[in-house]
């Protein structure tokens, strides 16, 4: 049996596609100089982005499906997500040469927001050029990477799980992906370790402060009391081993001594959205009430998120901390520098919507090599 050609109405990166019936595929031309982007490998077996092993492949909400993807078929969908990533580039680089156009918002000082104000900011060609690199890589790279699970609690919007942080200081070659959570906060206590390998992290949604009694007692004893009951709450937290604490809300002074003393970093009023995000990406859970903490191996273990690093650097004015090296497919940080603060807040709304859009033509993709 031949094989047929099929037109089809779709995106602009795949005008025509060759049915699989016959076993075999004509697969467009990734550019006009008629080369197919990458190839598979000498031993037949492909392994692109999205998904899991040969034989198995992603279709990006955590579902799979079997497939063989090996010779023409790899071949296949990879030509069409390097067109997708092409048109992509496109869209990415005729709204940089429009970037006065885009909004900006979060700006609180008076000059900022007139600078934003201003229509005839245009980027040079060498400009668009350099940051329509960056957008591109990291809008694509978080649209292949992060696994949604629809049918749960994630919804269909990736761009909840995709944050993107704007800093001045450095240059845009300093921009980076990062597979896990930065958010401004120091630790609670200077002499608190800033840089843990392999950290254990315990995510507190309440405060650790002693509980308060209506009883009538003297300040010594109320004082005592206090002290016991923190020391209480401090070995029972101690069992779990912790080496980085985040607390939504305050810590009381004694249990912040106590934690410094043992090498514990904490930082203090973090934000839920926040701890949410970190247990997402570390695999933890936060915990509301430390005096209920399970005592069985197994259920402690469970409540730790992991991570491969965790850092607290200074840049510019404030501090920032970094859990690098979570789990790649729960979410990213998105880091844009280099740039003045009005620019890469336009840089900011443009890069969440190329991450939207390098999703959709990423599942496109999938969808027209498994429906042609």
């Amino acid at each position: 049996m031949a094989s047929k050609t099929r037109p089809f109405a779709g995106p602009r990166f795949a005008t025509e596609y060759s049915g699989r019936s016959a076993g075999t595929l004509e697969v467009p031309p990734a550019d006009d100089t008629g080369e197919t982007g990458p190839v598979a490998d000498p031993t037949g077996s492909v392994r692109v982005p999205g998904t899991g092993p040969v034989g198995q492949v992603r279709n990006g909400y955590g579902k799979e499906q079997s497939s063989d993807l090996s010779g023409a078929d790899a071949t296949a969908l990879e030509a069409l997500q390097h067109r997708a990533k092409q048109h992509l580039s496109r869209i990415t680089v005729a709204m940089l040469q429009k970037i006065s156009t885009i909004p900006v918002s979060g700006l609180k000082c008076r000059r900022l927001i007139a600078e934003a104000a201003k229509t005839d900011f245009k980027l040079t060609g060498q400009e668009v050029e350099q940051w329509s690199g960056i957008l591109i890589e990291m809008a694509w790279r978080a649209a292949s990477s992060i696994q949604l699970q629809p049918d749960g609690a994630d919804g269909m919007d990736i761009r909840a799980f995709v944050k993107v942080k704007t800093l001045e200081e450095g240059a845009p070659s300093d921009c980076e992906y990062v597979d896990g959570v930065i958010f401004r906060k120091n630790v609670a206590i200077r002499r608190m370790p800033t840089q843990v390998v392999q950290p254990r992290i315990l995510l507190v949604g309440s405060c650790l402060e002693p509980e308060r009694t209506s009883a009538i007692t003297t300040f010594d004893t109320s004082i005592a009391q206090q002290d016991a009951a923190l020391s209480k709450m401090f070995e029972q937290i101690q069992a779990l081993h912790p080496s980085v604490i985040l607390v939504e809300k305050s810590v009381n002074e004694l249990m912040r001594k106590l934690m410094a003393e043992h090498g514990i970093a904490l930082a203090m009023n973090v934000k839920r959205s926040i701890l949410q995000r970190v247990a997402r990406s570390t695999g933890g859970q936060v915990v509301h009430n430390v005096n209920t903490l399970p005592r069985a191996p197994a259920a402690q273990a469970a409540l730790i998120g992991t991570c491969d690093e965790y850092l607290t650097q200074r840049i510019g004015d404030h501090s920032y901390m970094y859990l690098r090296g979570g789990t790649p497919a729960k979410g990213c940080t998105l880091v844009l520098r280099g740039a003045p603060l009005v620019l890469l807040k336009r840089l900011k709304n443009l890069l969440s919507f190329a991450v939207l859009a390098a999703r959709s033509l990423f599942m496109e993709a999938y969808y027209y090599w498994d429906m042609y």
